[in-house]
């Protein structure tokens, strides 16, 4: 039975725009390594990936800021719009570093 992938906002928010070439799919939370993009991938056009699943892209041939979006064209010809996530989304993440951080300092001593 096929699990029940929940959307991130961010991503749902960036499908609703309309970019100016066909998008693969869109990326959450990319992060550079070497000249791929490794991300969490949603709405694979190609039915390649499942949502939320941890992709490696091809090469980065090209990047390009539209409609207030990064936009990376690979060298396998694929386009992925780039979603950052949120600025809450940050703090809570440094929020729940800095608790843990405290902790495991406390239970160092």
């Amino acid at each position: 039975m096929a699990e029940a992938v929940e959307w991130p906002g961010e991503v749902i928010s960036a499908a609703s725009e309309q970019f100016t070439r066909p998008v693969t799919g869109y990326l959450w939370m990319p992060l550079p390594e070497g000249t791929p993009l490794v991300g969490q991938v949603y709405m694979d056009a190609h039915g390649r990936f499942a949502d939320g699943r941890l992709i490696r892209t091809s090469a980065i041939m090209s990047l390009r800021q539209e409609l207030g979006y990064l936009v990376a064209d690979t060298f396998s010809g694929s386009c992925y719009v780039l979603v950052p996530p949120s600025a809450r989304l940050i703090k809570r993440v440094g929020e729940h570093l800095s608790e843990a951080i405290t902790y495991l300092s406390v239970g160092a001593d």
